[in-house]
């Protein structure tokens, strides 16, 4: 106990009183600072998420902890500054804290940036408005990206250079150095981010499209496009997260950007009505020709397209519907079967019924010995 009043008394940190209720003070505006932030973060935020612009409200939520960290930063900088002027603490020491000062200040505005375009990217995912945007979802998207990865490179490199001193002439040398040992051991991740700006570029999809693949049990709407991997939520509601090298090696069927869907049915029709076959794809042609769901200006068939192995007349049926949502399509293709079973219905004809024909020989053993059996009197 002796030894560290000998260590205090030594430092000089309690000979003035003054500076000492100087901290106290910067300590306590800290805090009523940090206290008057909070409360008018909380009145402008409510204002701000009842206007219409972007701006607003993402500038004061990305702000907010930020600022709330630097407060107490600049509390810690002015503290030192005092304790440095009037104690005999080494010098060496408030270097170190001036560096850290530096260091917290670059961190905290770093943060605020890519808090800010996270909450654009955001607020942009639940906009609805793109038509008449300069960028569409998956753009925005991708240029939020871009942003962020550009201001962390920006902070490595801006710390590597201030507190290490190292050149950036010594940084191109050590990373052309480096990047062939980079690029082998990260291979599939760098296939991943060349496969996301291929996806970019390209557009096979964009976020919010209906896609499936032929090649990969793969199919659902595309909710996020990464750099690493893409997300897609398959109609099951479970996440599908796919590595977006796997799309320059399989084919991509974009349903939502299909113009048309297809009706295509085969209706079998009994034999024994075949003299109403003709008169029932007349019927169905003219229903097609007036349903206001099918596009007459597409090429509608209803043809007889063969006879089956248990006789029954096999009528193709094949109409094209504008584009709809997937639960839009179903109902109108229902209707369009039902109005079809009417017209069959109404010419007295039935559908087809497989019928299986067991057929038993009279010289079977087991035949004879059923039907010759003694009986039991």
């Amino acid at each position: 106990m002796s030894s560290l009043d000998s260590f205090l008394d030594n430092m000089g940190l309690f000979h003035h009183q003054r500076w000492m209720l100087t901290l106290s003070l910067i300590l306590l505006a800290a805090l009523l600072t940090h206290y008057l932030e909070i409360r008018l973060y909380n009145r402008f935020i409510e204002n701000a998420r009842k206007t219409k612009y972007l701006w607003d409200d993402a500038i004061l939520w990305s702000i907010h902890k930020p600022l709330g960290c630097m407060i107490w930063l600049w509390a810690f900088h002015f503290t030192m500054q005092i304790v440095q002027y009037r104690t005999s603490i080494p010098y060496y020491f408030f270097d170190w804290a001036s560096s850290l000062f530096t260091l917290g200040s670059i961190i905290i505005f770093t943060w605020f940036l890519l808090k800010l375009t996270s909450c654009i990217r955001a607020k942009l995912y639940l906009r609805t408005d793109f038509d008449d945007a300069l960028l569409d979802l998956t753009s925005s998207q991708a240029l939020a990206q871009a942003i962020q990865i550009i201001i962390l490179v920006t902070t490595g490199l801006i710390i590597l250079k201030y507190f290490f001193n190292l050149s950036f002439t010594g940084l191109w040398a050590i990373g052309g150095i480096g990047s062939f040992v980079i690029g082998w051991a990260a291979k599939d991740l760098l296939a991943n981010f060349f496969g996301a700006i291929m996806i970019y570029f390209d557009r096979p999809f964009s976020i919010g499209d209906w896609i499936r693949s032929p090649d990969r049990e793969i199919e659902g709407i595309v909710e996020y496009i990464g750099w690493r991997l893409t997300k897609i939520r398959t109609f099951d509601k479970r996440p599908l997260y796919i590595p977006n090298s796997l799309f320059a090696t399989i084919c991509i069927e974009n349903v939502s950007q299909t113009s048309y869907q297809r009706i295509k049915e085969s209706i079998a029709i009994s034999f024994k009505d075949i003299d109403q076959v003709e008169s029932i794809m007349n019927d169905i042609k003219e229903m097609l020709a007036h349903h206001d769901d099918v596009d007459a200006s597409m090429n509608c068939s209803v043809n007889l397209t063969g006879i089956n192995k248990s006789s029954s007349l096999n009528i193709s049926l094949v109409c094209f519907v504008k584009m709809v949502d997937w639960i839009t399509f179903l109902g109108i293709k229902q209707n369009i079967i039902l109005q079809v079973l009417k017209i069959i219905h109404e010419h007295g004809a039935e559908l087809d019924v497989p019928i299986s024909v067991l057929k038993i020989s009279e010289n079977d053993e087991l035949f004879q010995t059923r039907t010759h059996a003694p009986s039991r009197d």
